[in-house]
C-alpha cells in the first residue's frame, strides 16, 4: 500500500478514492458492511465482481457519478486496475474488503490529519 497524498495521486487513483469514499459513506448511512454490499453486487453470484456489477451496483448506492458526470464502464475498469489485487479483472469479497477497510482508515486518519491518505 502505498502513503500517498491526494496531490500524489494519478487522476484514476483519484476518481477509484472519491467514488470508495462515496460508497462508504453510503454504507454507514444504510448502516450495512462490506459482505452485504458485495452480495448485493455480485448480480451472478459467481463469487466475484466484474466491472459491470459494480457499475450497476454503484448506482444502486447512489455512487455513481464523479465530478459531475455519470461514472462508465471504462471507469469501472480504471477502477479494478486500481484496487484489484490478482489482476484477474473481478473484486473478491477479500478484495473489496481490503480495499473498503483502507478507504475507512484514510478517511479516519484524514479527520485528524487533511496532508495524507493511506489508500493507496
Amino acid at each position: 500500500m502505498y502513503n500517498k497524498g491526494r496531490e500524489e495521486m494519478t487522476p484514476k487513483e483519484r476518481m477509484t478514492f472519491d467514488v470508495l469514499v462515496a460508497l462508504n459513506q453510503e454504507m454507514h448511512r444504510r448502516l450495512i458492511r462490506v459482505k452485504e454490499v458485495f452480495q448485493a453486487l455480485d448480480t451472478d453470484c459467481s463469487g466475484t465482481i466484474d466491472p459491470n456489477e459494480l457499475l450497476s451496483g454503484l448506482a444502486t448506492y447512489n455512487c455513481n457519478v464523479y465530478e459531475g458526470r455519470e461514472l462508465t464502464l471504462l471507469d469501472m475498469v480504471h477502477l479494478m486496475e486500481t484496487v484489484d489485487d490478482n489482476f484477474d479483472g473481478t473484486l473478491s469479497l477479500k478484495e473489496l474488503n481490503d480495499i473498503m477497510t483502507r478507504v475507512h482508515m484514510a478517511v479516519a486518519n484524514n479527520k485528524r490529519s487533511t496532508k495524507r491518505s493511506t489508500f493507496l
